[in-house]
């Protein structure tokens, strides 16, 4: 035991003395008890080109590391799994040991590393196929070559993947290479059905576009598609899978963390196909909090959030995320009888092990179940993440340096039918939440023009016209010549009923209109608003100067058949 007594005061292991002793009862060793534990759980990662720092085999890998190896596993940090047992769960792909392994392991260190009959050790695993899966169906390739730059501690891109289907598929599963595992911290990737991010591609220099904004880009049916070390890869379902048509494309987004000089990097993304179209379709819930703002030295600042399901669904996956002041993320669901249902408990929370989680057995839960979460930040010196010395205010943003707080909960209606349902009340829920934060900023910066018509139109998109009118005035006041605004406050009047101020506005817009393609759209699409008003109101000649307006702005075939009506 001398040597455990040695190790344990550096560790601060909680392992129970009472289950070393058992795990001692006999001589241990590494080909007959600590090999295929090592095998299992550790080789995977800690091999040639991949995620682990060094290797770990063979005997002599594990000996000459089992002080680290001690440390490290007695506090729970490797392998990396950040549920914690018991609070949620079990779900796909664990990595955890068990405490009869975590006994064996320590045991072994304790009494000295024993090598055994390495002769009859079992022989580390095969190094993994390029694919897990097999030959993907479609393979997207990065080019050009991604440049990561030599400074920076935190670098975010995103790029375009053009999957340049001739017809729809059903992608069942994905994998990922990020071409260097030492300058991608994690990977995340969207579908983009409208075009958003080429437009932002299209406006950087550089291949990619900076930032945390993936251009509209969501997640298709719900499914997370990220990738980080040690994440494994996911078989997923046929009968869920997400639909690829033509004309969509990938946005891949990088974190990358530059090694100290430029390099370059090919990312690659391999796709599998369903045979057939699913029997099912998923959608996603986020509870974010936009209103964080953490002193500095608070090391127990909370945030909560909740949101009450219309419909019965079931949770098939979730995902919390924060950056690195988050401590312990937490989430479970309260039914409709008071009944508290765990979800996940990430605690400690490691910004650098981030991961979605998908449930062995999928959580049932009735309409009218609140789905909650409850996060706790860490802003104090003796946070070994903080990624300030001394600490300083964190507040919510994109930046890895910010700090964020959201819940990610993929979910499948009982009843196919109200999945529209489920969506469209939780869009009018986020679209609620973003509006209080922004008229919290908006008061702190009451003259700020750009707060002022964020406000507005978070308004608009819930149906609030008389709400969004005054705001918009105000942007109107202070940029008599932007169009945009402009085209904004006509578009508004017109669905407020005020048909003739929207058409002085939209011929004022008009007027001031410049190159921007982007304002082009938004102005052809406030004359058709103004037309349909005017048509039901009775006004034809109205309506059909309207539809001309528009017309004379963007050829669109859907306005021109409503002149021709």
């Amino acid at each position: 035991m001398a040597t455990w007594t040695r190790i344990l005061p550096r560790t601060g292991a909680a392992l129970a003395l009472a289950g070393l002793a058992a795990a001692q009862e006999r001589a241990l060793t590494f080909a007959e008890d600590v090999a295929p534990i090592v095998h299992a759980r550790c080789t995977g990662c800690h091999s040639a080109g991949q995620a682990g720092p060094f290797v770990l085999a063979s005997h002599d890998d594990v000996a000459k590391r089992a002080r680290v190896i001690a440390d490290v596993v007695a506090r729970g940090l490797m392998p990396p799994w950040l549920p914690v047992a018991g609070e949620g769960g079990p779900f796909v792909g664990e990595r955890s040991l068990s405490e009869a392994e975590r006994a064996t392991l320590l045991a072994w260190i304790a009494q000295g590393c024993a090598p055994g009959d390495l002769e009859r050790a079992p022989p580390p695993p095969a190094p993994a196929p390029e694919w897990q899966l097999g030959p993907p169906d479609l393979l997207l390739v990065l080019e050009p070559a991604v440049r990561v730059p030599a400074e920076g501690r935190d670098v975010y891109r995103n790029f375009v993947l053009p999957a340049a289907l001739a017809e729809p598929r059903w992608v069942r599963a994905f994998e990922f290479d990020p071409g260097d595992r030492t300058l991608v911290h994690h990977a995340a990737i969207g579908l983009d059905s409208g075009g958003g991010a080429r437009a932002l591609d299209a406006r950087d220099p550089e291949p990619g576009f900076p930032g945390m904004n993936m251009g509209g880009a969501r997640l298709p049916d719900g499914h997370f598609l990220g990738w980080a070390p040690g994440k494994r890869v996911d078989p997923g379902r046929a009968d869920l899978a997400w639909r690829l048509a033509p004309g969509d494309d990938l946005v891949l987004q990088l974190h990358l963390r530059p090694s100290g000089k430029a390099e370059t990097i090919r990312p690659r993304v391999a796709l599998h196909f369903a045979a057939r179209a699913p029997t099912a379709r998923p959608t996603a819930i986020v509870l974010s909090a936009l209103d964080l703002d953490v002193p500095a030295g608070n090391a127990e600042y909370v945030v909560e959030r909740e949101y009450g399901l219309p419909v019965a669904a079931t949770v098939l996956a979730i995902a919390p995320h924060a950056h690195y002041i988050g401590h312990d993320l937490r989430a479970w669901a309260t039914l409709p009888d008071g009944h508290e249902l765990p979800l996940i408990r990430l605690r400690p929370w490691d910004f650098n092990w981030q991961d979605s989680y998908r449930y062995v057995e999928p959580v049932a839960l009735p309409a009218g179940a609140r789905i909650r979460m409850r996060f706790v930040y860490d802003n104090s010196a003796a946070n070994p993440l903080n990624p300030f010395a001394p600490p300083r205010r964190i507040v919510y943003g994109e930046a890895a340096t910010d700090e964020m707080g959201e819940l990610l909960v993929q979910l499948l209606p009982a009843d196919p039918a109200e999945r529209e349902t489920l969506e469209r009340d939780f869009a009018t829920y986020r679209e609620r939440q973003t509006l209080e934060h922004l008229q919290g900023l908006l008061r702190a910066a009451p003259d700020d023009a750009r707060l002022a018509y964020s406000v507005a139109l978070s308004h608009e998109r819930l149906g609030e016209w008389s709400a969004a009118l005054p705001h918009l005035r105000a942007v109107v006041l202070q940029r008599s010549r932007d169009a945009m605004a402009r085209t904004a406050l006509g578009r508004v009047l017109a669905r407020a009923g005020e048909l003739a101020a929207s058409a002085a506005e939209l011929a004022r817009a008009q007027a001031d209109l410049g190159s921007d393609a982007r304002t082009r759209q938004a102005l052809a699409g406030a004359w058709v608003v103004l037309g349909d008003a005017q048509r039901a109101r009775g006004d034809e000649p109205g309506a059909r100067r309207s539809f001309e307006a528009s017309l004379a702005l963007v050829p669109a075939p859907a306005v021109r058949a409503r002149l021709e009506r």
